[in-house]
């Protein structure tokens, strides 16, 4: 009887240990306790490519809390959502690939430049701050000039309408003002330089739905 009782005791021990591990998001956390959220990242409330820290890591900004069995997750939150970093860091990446973080932003650069298609980010703000991606300009469809980056291709083509920024290597379209055009069926309504002012006035008409005014996408339908 006693050993029954014993064995259950252990089995239900296991299984309330187990629990905070259905909570985690994967990735092993780093010697810092943190990590870069690649899986998932909106369910937990992170963006893609974001530096967080579990509880138990070295960040000043969250509570602290004890790392004991729990799986190193916050106690403070009913959800155990992992506790975020608010040191200054900057992020490094080549075509998308985090190749290193560093915590000055001139390192930062100074690192970036020895890659081709590579960006620096800010960890907190997630802002993009330099970039050295080839991209071509183009203004009513028609070539216009290369640029040295994505940063400076936008700033120049922002003056300028119906313009677009290519990647000159993938032709892939990065950015672009084309307005977007919101129609009822068949009847054309309005349109809007923001996808987001042209999704909110199409949600007042059924059957409604936006277009992109640049690949003639429908980007949001009633």
């Amino acid at each position: 009887m006693k050993k029954s009782v014993i064995i259950s005791m252990i089995s239900t021990a296991s299984l309330l240990l187990s629990v905070p591990a259905a909570y985690a998001h994967p990735g092993n956390t780093d010697k810092n306790g943190g990590h870069y959220c690649w899986t998932n990242c909106a369910k937990w409330g992170l963006q893609y490519g974001q530096y967080h820290y579990h509880n138990g890591g070295s960040s000043s900004g969250g509570s602290s809390g004890s790392s004991g069995s729990n799986g190193g997750y916050s106690s403070g939150s009913s959800l155990n959502l992992p506790v975020e970093d608010n040191h200054a860091h900057y992020n490094v990446f080549q075509n998308s690939k985090l190749l290193t973080v560093l915590h000055s932003k001139d390192d930062a650069i100074a690192y970036a430049k020895q890659w081709s298609h590579a960006i620096v980010q800010d960890a907190n703000t997630y802002e993009i701050l330099w970039d050295n991606i080839h991209t071509q300009v183009f203004q009513y469809g028609k070539y216009v000039n290369d640029f040295g980056s994505k940063l400076g291709a936008v700033m120049y083509t922002k003056d300028h309408e119906y313009s677009s920024v290519l990647d000159a290597e993938t032709k892939n379209v990065l950015w672009h003002n084309y307005p977007f055009h919101v129609y009822q069926g068949d009847h054309y309504l309005d349109w809007f330089h923001e996808k987001n002012d042209a999704v909110a006035y199409a949600k007042q008409w059924a059957n409604s739905k936006v277009i992109d005014g640049y690949t003639y996408e429908v980007v949001w339908h009633f």
